[in-house]
């Protein structure tokens, strides 16, 4: 079993740790969100993947002496924090956590990709309806777990362009918006 090193709060805006910082922990989100960032040439960050509460941060540095990118929370966040030595130990202990591990990372290369694939549709709507049936559950509704600007951040759309679309698709009946879902009315 793991050991825990214990929890750690951030505030919205507040780097975990930063590109080029020595590896020493992973960690579990518990509450909140964050968003994993590598600065570009021209000054701006690419967002390369958003974490949400249940899911894990820097296992892709578990194998790394530093992290190869940013960490900042995107909104008031808890994580559990997990010594890499512990993982590691963790992983050479039990074939059991080793699979559970190995499970976990396929899910996240699953959804990386699938990422890849609906950033690569040219059509802002089709590129939101693809998500959105991706998302969305055997009745149609997506659950947002985050807010509409991650979302658009995630699909390659700025904030606006993915307002007005959705605008569009509840305008024309194709979506139906919640506070905290959008239901799909009519297959696409």
């Amino acid at each position: 079993m793991i050991r825990t090193e214990g929890k750690k709060c951030l505030s919205e805006g507040e780097h975990l740790f930063r590109i080029g910082d020595p590896v020493r922990n992973i960690y579990d989100i518990v509450s909140g969100s964050m968003k994993m960032t590598r600065p570009l040439v021209d000054g701006n960050d690419a967002v390369l993947h958003f974490v949400l509460a249940g899911e894990q941060v820097a296992e892709a540095s578990l194998f790394a002496d530093h992290y190869h990118c940013n960490a900042i929370a995107t909104s008031p966040t808890t994580l559990r924090v997990r010594a890499k030595q512990e993982v590691l130990a963790e992983i050479e202990r039990s074939p059991e956590f080793a699979k559970s591990y190995v499970k976990l990372l396929s899910e996240q290369v699953r959804q990386l990709r699938l990422q890849m694939e609906v950033r690569s549709i040219r059509s802002a709507r089709a590129r939101i309806l693809r998500y959105l049936n991706v998302q969305s559950n055997a009745e149609g509704s997506v659950e947002l777990a985050t807010s509409l600007k991650e979302i658009a951040n995630r699909i390659g759309l700025t904030h606006e362009a993915f307002y007005r679309e959705l605008k569009k698709l509840e305008t024309t009946g194709l979506i139906q918006r919640g506070e905290k879902t959008i239901k799909i009315m009519k297959p696409v």
